[in-house]
């Protein structure tokens, strides 16, 4: 998966990465693997597993908290997307990059934190935020394999994501706010 900016403002923060989980799955892989060498039922391969599922979990949470508490106190308005993560978990290949990167809980922690700091938050529809040119607004569709943004009409050339999150920050800030 890709890194998600988040668009401020006043520029732009470094890209949203979770913490490599392909460390933890080669981990994962090794326990399995010992677990079902064993004929007799593998007590200590599956505690080893469930220790290793724990950290895991708690330094994926711990990173989700320290990510959303950053963005609250760096921000008074928040714009996601609302996306449906539940219908992209069907998708064969990309569920599980999805399942890992825990978009629902790091969106469930901004709107708690958020609530709690006296922030914004505002889900915007998704619909064509990668494909509308910032710099214009003309539509200019392309597949996913393209990363850059080249728009035809402006002219203007600009990393895909960081389109994007310009274009879901602009239909998400309300009349009045100072850009």
């Amino acid at each position: 998966m890709g890194g998600a900016y988040a668009a401020f403002r006043r520029g732009h923060a470094p890209p949203y990465e979770p913490p490599l989980n392909w460390r933890g799955n080669h981990v994962l892989r090794q326990c399995l693997q010992s677990s079902a060498r064993r004929h007799w039922p593998p007590i200590c391969a599956s505690r080893r597993r469930a220790r290793w599922r724990h950290e895991w979990v708690a330094t994926d949470r711990d990173w989700l908290h320290q990510q959303s508490a950053a963005l609250v106190n760096r921000a008074d308005l928040i714009v996601v997307e609302d996306l449906n993560v539940k219908n992209m978990i069907r998708h064969p290949t990309l569920a599980r990059s999805i399942a890992d990167a825990s978009w629902s809980k790091f969106l469930d922690m901004l709107r708690y934190k958020a609530e709690r700091a006296g922030a914004h938050l505002i889900r915007v529809d998704p619909r064509n935020t990668s494909q509308r040119c910032s710099g214009c607004s003309e539509l200019v569709p392309k597949s996913l394999a393209v990363r850059t943004h080249a728009c035809p009409n402006c002219g203007l050339v600009i990393d895909r994501d960081w389109n994007a999150s310009l274009n879901i920050l602009r239909a998400g800030m309300p009349a009045g706010w100072i850009t």
